[in-house]
């Protein structure tokens, strides 16, 4: 019965501090339409979803401008870019 409730303690406390910190739908809606008004939706799209992968909050993107500067000049991303200029 212990190990029942270790191991629910232990998944529900996974479950909280997963939730916490992160890009909320807010973060991601208003990177995207900060993004947007520059470039296309497919560059957006993989530059937000290599920020997501680098940084745990949105707020974060502020400390680290050199990691920013990477991932905006990605060559991937600027590819869908440039794609889609040309369609």
């Amino acid at each position: 019965m212990k190990l029942k409730k270790t191991a629910f303690l232990l998944a529900f406390g996974t479950v909280v501090l997963s939730s916490c910190g992160g890009w909320s739908e807010d973060d991601q809606k208003n990177f995207l339409d900060m993004c947007e008004k520059k470039s296309e939706r497919a560059y957006c799209d993989c530059v937000m979803e290599k920020l997501m992968a680098e940084f745990d909050r949105y707020e974060d993107i502020t400390e680290d401008q050199g990691a920013v500067a990477e991932i905006l000049t990605n060559e991937e991303c600027l590819k869908l870019d440039a794609k889609e200029d040309n369609e």
